[in-house]
Order: structure tokens, then C-alpha cells, then sequence
């Protein structure tokens, strides 16, 4: 409880990595969310259970694509520009999921929310290494990764409200809007705490 108690103050100390976290976090929504959204889109538009497993593949194989260029990603100059776009494409996608109106146009926009979000989770974990002193990352990391699992399970149990009160469309909207909003967000300078300097970095006596 102590190591997770200084996990927390060191993500609260550092506002790029409560940046990171909260993209990392929403990718997870998206993604719980997706798997009830989904397979209703799927029946809806008349393809059932099929077309929710070529949906589900089209997010595996943006997952592939985006590994290949999340490596690249993490190494750019600006690397807030980056993950914002990466988590543009995830919430982007969504809204145009709602007036999809064929199966491959759902397969493909899968594809792209799954490269973003993939993405999003490779330059959250790198960030976090940059933005925190080494001698806290492992408990802010530990408190980081349940929180992005908890959000897996946040997403899927909403879903189903949101669509009832909603409809499926407007939830798909409603959730993409939210997402990109917060991405928008990313592009604004934060004020981060200056990380503390290593022993090794300081001059010797």
C-alpha cells in the first residue's frame, strides 16, 4: 500500500504522465466498450456474429500495424503531437463506425482504431519512462496498468446503459467525441513538476 501510495503521488506530481495515463485509460473504455458496441453494429447492419469476428480481426491487424509504427512514434520530436493523433484516430473512428453502412467500412475503420490505440499504449509506457524518476516508475507503472485494465471493464459494463438510453449511434458518437476531445486536450503545454535528477547526474564533489 505504501509503494502504491507513492506510485499515485508521483503520477500526481508529474502532469505529462497523468496525460499519458488518461490516454492509455480512454483506449481502454474504447476498447471494453467495443465489445458489446460492436457486435450490435454488426447485427444491425444484418451480419451478426460474422461480421462482429471481421470487426474484431480488423482491431488485431490494426494492433500489428500500429507495433510496426509505434517504434517511430515514440522517438519523434514532438511526441504529444503523436499520441494525440494516435488517440484522434481511436475516438475519429467511432463516430464514423455509426453511419457505417457496409461491412468492409466497419472492418477498416476497426483497423485504424486499432493501430491508434496500440499506439497510444506504446508511447504511454515510454513516456511514463521519461517523465518519471526511475526510482518511482515501477510503482507508478503498477498503479498505471490496473487502472488501464479497469478500464477495459468500465467500458464493457457502460455500453449496454449508454446504447438503451441513447441508441447505438448516438453512444458511438457520444463515446468518439469524448475521446477526441480529451486528444484535442493533449496539444495544450502542461506544467509539469521537474523531474528530480539522478544521483549519477549530480557533479561530484
Amino acid at each position: 500500500l505504501a509503494d502504491l501510495a507513492e506510485g499515485c503521488r508521483a503520477l500526481r506530481s508529474s502532469a505529462d504522465a497523468l496525460r499519458l495515463v488518461g490516454a492509455d485509460i480512454s483506449c481502454s473504455v474504447v476498447y471494453g466498450a467495443q465489445t458489446v458496441l460492436l457486435l450490435l453494429l454488426s447485427r444491425a447492419l444484418g451480419y451478426g456474429a460474422n461480421g462482429y469476428g471481421w470487426m474484431l480481426a480488423g482491431m488485431g491487424l490494426g494492433g500489428v500495424i500500429g507495433t510496426t509504427l509505434a517504434s517511430r512514434a515514440a522517438d519523434v520530436r514532438r511526441p504529444q503531437g503523436v499520441l494525440a493523433a494516435a488517440l484522434l484516430a481511436v475516438g475519429g473512428s467511432l463516430p464514423l463506425l455509426a453511419i457505417a453502412s457496409s461491412l468492409g467500412t466497419a472492418v477498416a475503420l476497426s483497423v485504424v482504431g486499432g493501430a491508434g490505440a496500440i499506439i497510444v499504449e506504446v508511447m504511454t509506457e515510454t513516456g511514463l519512462q521519461r517523465s518519471l524518476d526511475e526510482r518511482v516508475l515501477g510503482r507508478a507503472y503498477g498503479l498505471a496498468l490496473p487502472a488501464a485494465l479497469a478500464g477495459i471493464v468500465v467500458g464493457s459494463l457502460v455500453a449496454a446503459p449508454l446504447v438503451s438510453l441513447l441508441g447505438l449511434h448516438r453512444t458511438f458518437v457520444v463515446l468518439g467525441t469524448t475521446v477526441a476531445a480529451y486528444a484535442v486536450s493533449l496539444l495544450r503545454p502542461p506544467t509539469t513538476t521537474p523531474r528530480p535528477a539522478s544521483i549519477s547526474s549530480q557533479p561530484a564533489s
